[in-house]
């Protein structure tokens, strides 16, 4: 993120867990993250992260898809 309203960084980890789900083809997916930064941006942050697993969970989706 570029501008006068970027957060500091911050350091993350994301953990992504994968559970087949018996009933069918399909799997059930969690994404962990969790972050350190300043308070005062954590709302910040938290949007950000969870915009972006969204786009992760959708590439994810995509790219399992051209597989069958």
């Amino acid at each position: 993120m570029e501008g006068a309203d970027a957060p500091d960084p911050v350091a993350y980890e994301g953990t992504l867990r994968p559970t087949p789900i018996v009933d069918g083809d399909r799997t059930f997916v969690e994404w962990f993250v969790d972050f350190e930064g300043q308070p005062n941006e954590a709302a910040q942050w938290t949007a950000l992260l969870l915009d972006l697993i969204l786009q992760w969970r959708d590439s994810l989706r995509r790219t399992l898809a051209g597989r069958r």
